[in-house]
């Protein structure tokens, strides 16, 4: 996983993509405040169309039964050899993409969404038919 975050790190630097770490805060709707990782040193941007990529982490239940014999999504990376099941909690764009991935390779995967649909409240035209194609190539979803 860290080589793959260092190949997106150079072909971004390669682009021309000028990475900020720090947290950011819309000023206008071109204009944001970047402040350092410590909270300080605010850096103020203008343009007429702005990429964030706002990282995630995954969320375990804290007291959910056999919760310990969970993951998040980065410990798919990480598996030593593919499970013959995979249930997936949420039907978010990382708890999408996982299973589809995963079953490619023959591991039968369920996706327990929070919400009534994929990737919820975004694209429902799109959703719509990508839970039929998910539906039909095996994909369990509840």
């Amino acid at each position: 996983l860290k080589k793959l975050h260092a190949i997106y790190t150079n072909t971004c630097k390669k682009d021309g993509v000028e990475y900020i770490a720090g947290k950011a805060k819309l000023i206008t709707a071109h204009e944001l405040e970047v402040v350092d990782l410590e909270g300080k040193n605010p850096r103020k941007f203008t343009a007429p169309h702005m990429g964030i990529s706002t990282g995630s982490k995954s969320i375990m239940p804290g007291r959910l039964p056999g919760i310990g014999f969970t993951f998040g999504s980065d410990g798919c990376f990480t598996l030593e050899e593919l499970p013959k099941n995979l249930s997936i909690i949420g039907g978010g764009y990382i708890g999408v993409e996982i299973p589809c991935l995963l079953n490619c390779f023959g591991v039968k995967t369920t996706i327990c969404m929070l919400e009534p649909s994929i990737v919820w409240p975004f694209y429902r035209e799109i959703t719509k038919m990508q839970m039929e194609i998910m539906t039909k190539a095996g994909i369990e979803l509840i």
